[in-house]
């Protein structure tokens, strides 16, 4: 089917008046993609807007100064707080309340940092409870899928069914209440 794309720059004058064009804009039989280049505050998906995001790299540091303080200086806590704040605000574009879905699609480089516990502990515990229900519904369930499959299993998750969002809820407030009783017993 058609798709209509639009890949902003930095440049672009007046972005926030041209993404909410785009958003309302009702393109019959046309899907619409939004490209965001390093952009992850101050931009509001609601509702069905955006339900898959694909973030194909860790974020990292734009300007000439952060770059060389991460490669020459070694400044490592300091980007990955930085990366912290900027995946939690990246996390905040499609899922912004407790009511809210969508499906995150992360590659590997990026799914390692999230693995790391140290990494872990710079993000909100919502965000890790909901990492490690994510981790453990890869494992369960969709290592080795075809893309068939893996587009099915999305489609199931978007589609809301009843037994998977209970199962999902479940699992969220148990890895929660985890987190909560491990934080109370580091701070004894």
């Amino acid at each position: 089917f058609p798709v209509t794309i639009w890949i902003p720059t930095r440049s672009d004058e007046d972005y926030s008046a041209k993404l909410t064009a785009f958003k309302d804009t009702e393109i019959e039989s046309e899907a619409k993609a939004w490209f965001l280049v390093g952009r992850y505050n101050g931009i509001d998906f609601p509702d069905n807007t955006c339900r898959v995001m694909i973030i194909d790299e860790e974020p990292v540091g734009s300007s000439n100064l952060q770059k060389f303080m991460y490669t020459q200086l070694g400044e490592s806590i300091s980007k990955n707080e930085q990366t912290a704040v900027r995946l939690t605000q990246l996390f905040g574009r499609i899922i912004r309340g407790s009511n809210d879905f969508g499906v995150l699609i992360i590659e590997k480089s990026l799914h390692n940092w999230l693995l790391n516990p140290n990494n872990q502990k710079r993000l909100p515990p919502r965000i890790r409870a909901q990492l490690k229900v994510s981790q453990q519904i890869c494992e369960e369930l969709i290592e080795n899928k075809s893309s068939e499959e893996f587009t099915e299993l999305i489609n199931t998750f978007l589609d809301r069914n009843l037994q998977l969002v209970e199962a999902y809820n479940g699992s969220l407030q148990q890895f929660q209440d985890e987190d909560e009783e491990n934080d109370q017993n580091h701070q004894q």
